[in-house]
């Protein structure tokens, strides 16, 4: 039940921004982008459990925004860069509004100049646990 109200949550977060939102593992990301920008939202980790019938769950989730930029030119694409970080961390934090979310905890968010998919894509990532109530 938290892991898909997580995940509904982060769909309307980052639908709110413009981005289109997608959920899979990254081996689907070529055939399944079709529009820009993304966030692509690997499924998230189950890490633990506190508690039998009320407690704490903390999940690993791992989200990544994507914006094709093989054509820009090397200041937009830095400046594409500190965009995406800052919709991220924006995400993360309202993330921690949320209903059943108790923590978000141990944010890190990295950058890749390695295309995802074959466009030149500039991609952020950016990795947090998770921490909700049941």
């Amino acid at each position: 039940m938290n892991r898909n109200s997580i995940i509904e949550e982060l769909g309307r977060l980052a639908d709110a921004k413009g981005y289109s939102f997608y959920v899979a593992e990254d081996a689907f990301i070529p055939q399944s982008v079709k529009s820009y920008p993304a966030m692509w939202l690997l499924p998230p980790k189950f890490l633990s459990q506190e508690g039998r019938k009320s407690g704490k769950i903390t999940y690993s989730i791992t989200l990544q925004a994507l914006y094709q930029g093989a054509k820009l030119p090397p200041e937009r694409r830095e400046e594409v860069r500190r965009g995406l970080e800052n919709d991220l961390v924006e995400i993360f934090s309202s993330l921690s509004q949320h209903d059943c979310v108790i923590e978000v905890g141990k944010l890190s968010i990295s950058h890749s100049s390695l295309a995802v998919i074959p466009y030149g894509d500039l991609v952020a990532k950016a990795t947090a646990e998770v921490v909700t109530f049941f």
